[in-house]
């Protein structure tokens, strides 16, 4: 992420969620209150203006989707996959006893606000680039943040996740956790992912779950869209500063996971999409 200002793609994932919430069916599956949380969040927080919004709910915006349909196949709608995915998968955790969530590189989404209001005995946390959390905290701030909800700024890059785990307060290493690393581990090398599960493992306790994402590997080699659709996309990330670092096939990912002592539980690839979503448990 360019460090002048706050992620662009953060933003970019935000707005195309309103766009998704125009096709039919999709606000009732995302449901009312993410599509509704997300469009108050980026308008408090200053990053999108109300002519921007209302013109990612316009009818057009669906249009120039389905237009690049064949370059970009199921972009938008994998995206819808991804948020109600890791929207199960948290509740599943808490529900089965997780005390804390932990959100890495949250950008603009709005899971853990929401949660936090709903599981008043549970600890929210989220960690982003200073510059992304400085305008999250304000929007989050002139919604109402709730006293259980701690938004932390470090560029996870530069300080490790333990010291930037050391502002939070009350977070216990000991506790079921559960950890979601949505469309993060792309903008990691591979050895920054693997150092990354093992600190997670060594903060968290017995019965905790990573929920993430993970780029697939093209058949040509490339990471995400094969052909002249990845090459447009990856220059597109490159050019906004935040090109993709890491992906891996599917099949591949048990035997990365397993040496920093998770295994995957559940996978899902999105059908026709750039990446994978999966849970991951603690070996012990």
């Amino acid at each position: 992420m360019r460090d002048q200002g706050y992620s662009r793609t953060a933003r970019k994932v935000a707005i195309n969620l309103l766009s998704l919430a125009q096709r039919p069916g999709w606000r009732e599956r995302l449901g009312a209150e993410l599509v509704d949380a997300v469009r108050d969040l980026l308008r408090l927080s200053g990053v999108a203006s109300e002519r921007m919004l209302r013109a990612a709910e316009h009818p057009f915006s669906l249009k120039v989707f389905d237009a690049i349909e064949p370059l970009a196949p199921a972009q938008l709608d994998s995206l819808g996959l991804r948020k109600i995915y890791f929207e199960e998968r948290v509740r599943e955790s808490l529900e089965a006893g997780a005390q804390q969530q932990l959100v890495l590189g949250a950008g603009f989404d709005t899971l853990a606000f929401r949660l936090a209001k709903r599981y008043a005995d549970r600890r929210f946390f989220e960690i982003d680039h200073p510059a992304t959390a400085q305008r999250k905290r304000r929007g989050i701030e002139a919604m109402g943040r709730p006293s259980n909800l701690q938004l932390l700024a470090a560029d996870l890059g530069e300080v490790p996740l333990a010291i930037a785990l050391e502002q939070a307060e009350g977070w216990d290493p000991n506790a079921p956790s559960v950890i979601c690393l949505e469309g993060l581990t792309m903008y990691l090398s591979r050895a920054e992912n693997l150092a990354l599960l093992r600190a997670l493992f060594a903060l968290t306790g017995p019965g905790s779950r990573v929920v993430l994402t993970h780029v697939r590997i093209a058949e040509d080699g490339q990471l995400g869209f094969g052909g002249f659709a990845g090459k447009l996309s990856r220059w597109s990330l490159k050019l906004m500063g935040e090109p993709w670092r890491w992906g891996t096939k599917d099949a591949d990912l048990p035997a990365f996971t397993t040496q920093a002592g998770w295994h995957v539980q559940t996978e899902l690839s999105t059908r026709g999409g750039v990446e994978s979503f999966a849970t991951l448990a603690r070996d012990s």
